[in-house]
């Protein structure tokens, strides 16, 4: 039998059941023409498959009393007959069948798999239609939005060839929407003679290349600005590049003669001290909370003190709004990797008294993290800000979000330490490094480990407590 896509065969076959069950849903409704034998909300033209993860291709049909798979790739330039692998009764990551054969798995998916695979079904008036599905196999990583491999500005002469290259890494998904184009500063696509592109695929198409050559550069081209454009169906970025004159390399000769300097040994001594000190000095400057921590935290009578018979280290309080929780979760997430006991103003349970349970969660902690809100919170978060009553100031830290402009007025003129949260979260290791060193520095120690305290620290913190433990919940909140 000649198989060809999208052709109707008429045969004489035995009438099977009603498929039912399974992955492919029967909605038991008469099919008046061929081509709506398929269910078109359950199989698909194109699919992708993971390297070494098992994949299911479905082939959704009503009425059909039969089904046959075939399958075709370049290893073999011939449709085959499922079973197209030969039969292992002990094998058990051969492709099977399930759902009376609407429903094709493979087990265990390998570059060979990757092919046109074709499905028949056979309608109870002995109608037969077709159906294909192209799978790739990629070994790559799943992500919602592209990996962007953004251009760099070049340098350049009159004359000389320059080529930009920009790419997107899309990773496996089912959306085929896979752009990467060039455009110059009015968007509009590049008409120039000397300009031109070239499209590289990489990686079974998850990752897209395009790069922009120019030939015979002239003047024109450093005032030109060009725009590359890396789209999907979820997400875009662009990015601006330019041509840049290199700069005329002037050398100078000296021709007089060079007369030898002897320098006493206290200037030599002096000069390498400055050295040592120049260095010293741009290591604290880079890692100043880093290396502020690891001191005070190691010191006797240091500000750092452990937490006592506090239950926490720190009480992270924050808003409902999401972006405010997820902040807090990423923060007691990391400094319980530390090692650290945190607890979240959220973490009051229904039915609870919020403002008495609150008041709860200070006394049972030793120091407090506030999450600057993004936007103006309610009369009750206002009044939850007398929590920091229960702290000393230098226990107390607010984390401050980059650009936003609404901000609670109860936290504009207190006086607090603020440190700032990165854009969206992403730190540099050096970044996350600094910020949670900094963040440190205004928590209890997670461990005294064997360091005592001399006789005044103990004696200023034991005043502080008795400070603390005549306040009351009314006058907190």
């Amino acid at each position: 039998m000649e198989l060809s896509a999208g052709k109707v065969v008429v045969g004489v076959l035995l009438i099977l059941p009603v498929f039912i069950g399974g992955t492919c849903i029967n909605k038991h409704y008469s099919v008046q023409e061929d081509f709506k034998i398929f269910d078109e909300n359950q199989i698909a033209d194109f699919d992708y498959a993971q390297f070494g993860k098992s994949k299911t291709i479905d082939c959704c049909a009503h009425n059909i009393s039969r089904i046959l798979w075939y399958f075709w790739n370049k290893q073999y330039p011939e449709w085959r007959l499922f079973p197209w692998e030969p039969y292992c009764s002990i094998c058990d990551n051969r492709p099977k069948l399930e759902d009376n054969n609407q429903t094709l798995v493979l087990m265990e998916t390998g570059n060979g798999d990757a092919g046109i695979y074709r499905c028949i079904a056979m309608s109870e008036n002995s109608i037969i239609a077709e159906h294909n599905t192209t799978l790739e196999v990629f070994s790559c990583t799943e992500r919602e939005t592209p990996l962007y491999i953004a251009p760099q500005d070049k340098y350049a002469s009159i004359g000389d060839t320059v080529t930009f290259s920009c790419a997107g890494d899309f990773g496996c998904t089912i959306d085929k929407f896979r752009q990467v184009g060039w455009y110059d500063e009015n968007y509009d696509f590049i008409n120039n003679s000397r300009y031109s592109t070239s499209n590289a695929e990489k990686y079974g198409e998850t990752y897209v290349e395009v790069n922009l050559t120019i030939t015979d550069t002239n003047e024109s081209d450093f005032n030109q600005t060009f725009i590359c454009i890396v789209s999907s169906t979820s997400d875009y970025q662009y990015f601006e590049v330019h041509i840049l004159k290199k700069r005329t390399t002037v050398s100078i000769t000296n021709t007089t003669t060079t007369k030898k300097m002897h320098l006493p040994a206290g200037v030599i001594v002096a000069i390498i001290a400055s050295g040592i000190l120049m260095v010293i000095g741009l290591l604290l400057l880079l890692f100043r909370p880093r290396v502020k921590l690891f001191i005070l935290s190691r010191i006797p009578c240091g500000h750092l003190s452990d937490k006592g018979s506090k239950d926490y280290h720190a009480l992270i309080l924050h808003d409902d709004e999401f972006e405010d929780r997820k902040i807090a979760e990423v923060l007691k997430t990391r400094l319980e990797e530390d090692a650290y006991s945190v607890i979240m103003s959220s973490e009051v349970l229904g039915g609870q008294d919020i403002i008495r349970t609150l008041g709860e969660f200070c006394q049972n902690s030793g120091s407090l993290i506030i999450i600057y809100p993004t936007k103006a919170c309610s009369t009750t978060f206002q009044r939850e800000i007398g929590a920091q009553n229960y702290f000393e100031p230098s226990l107390i830290t607010v984390i401050k979000q980059r650009e936003i402009e609404k901000r609670v007025k109860a936290l504009e003129d207190v006086g607090l330490r603020k440190i700032t949260w990165p854009d969206g979260g992403d730190f540099s290791l050096f970044e996350e490094t600094n910020f949670y060193s900094k963040l440190k520095l205004r928590m209890p120690r997670r461990s005294s480990q064997n360091i005592k305290c001399c006789t005044c620290c103990r004696s200023n913190k034991s005043t502080y407590n008795e400070h603390i433990s005549e306040q009351s919940y009314s006058t907190k909140f």
